[in-house]
């Protein structure tokens, strides 16, 4: 056995030079992107921006022919037709109906004004949420795919209860 330590390797190789004296890029290159040197090159000559197409049509006008033209002529003909029989159908139901308008009327009704100039007495409130809050009730709802929880309000003595919709929806 030696005692002699192992000696490191450098991962640097020496690249010889080119014939000019400069240093080989030490990348590898793709042969997919190298055009060989034989490579015919083609020129494409300036055109004038305002000259006319060389194909196609210069106008912009649609050339269609009879089938298609006749497709349009019918579309627009059933068109005229609906919008006709929608306005006939209009007035004929504004003559079943009397001839006249739908009307209403709406009852008006105003409180005497109070005076808001004095404190509000703290047993005011309270009989206020005595006589209310027996009419409020929790809903709890369970369907076989959906549950709703909110409140309503007894509306009538025989158990009449108002709610939102979402609250009930889905239940049986």
């Amino acid at each position: 056995m030696t005692d002699e330590a192992p000696k490191e390797s450098t991962a640097t190789e020496e690249i010889p030079l080119r014939d000019d004296g400069t240093r080989p890029d030490p990348r590898p290159k793709s042969p997919w992107f190298e055009q060989p040197s034989n490579a015919p090159t083609t020129e494409i000559p300036a055109t004038d921006i305002f000259a006319q197409p060389a194909f196609g049509h210069p106008s912009r006008r649609w050339n269609l022919d009879d089938h298609q033209r006749s497709i349009w002529r019918a579309a627009l003909a059933w068109l005229i037709a609906a919008m006709l029989g929608a306005g006939i159908g209009s007035y004929a139901m504004y003559q079943a109906l009397g001839g006249t308008s739908v009307s209403g009327s709406v009852k008006v009704v105003s409180a005497p004004p109070t005076s808001g100039n004095g404190p509000i007495p703290d047993n005011q409130a309270a009989a206020v949420a005595k006589e209310v809050l027996p009419s409020i009730v929790e809903i709890d709802v369970s369907g076989p795919a959906e549950q709703g929880l909110g409140s309503g309000i007894i509306y009538t003595a025989n158990g009449y209860i108002i709610t939102n919709d979402h609250v009930i929806s889905g239940a049986d």
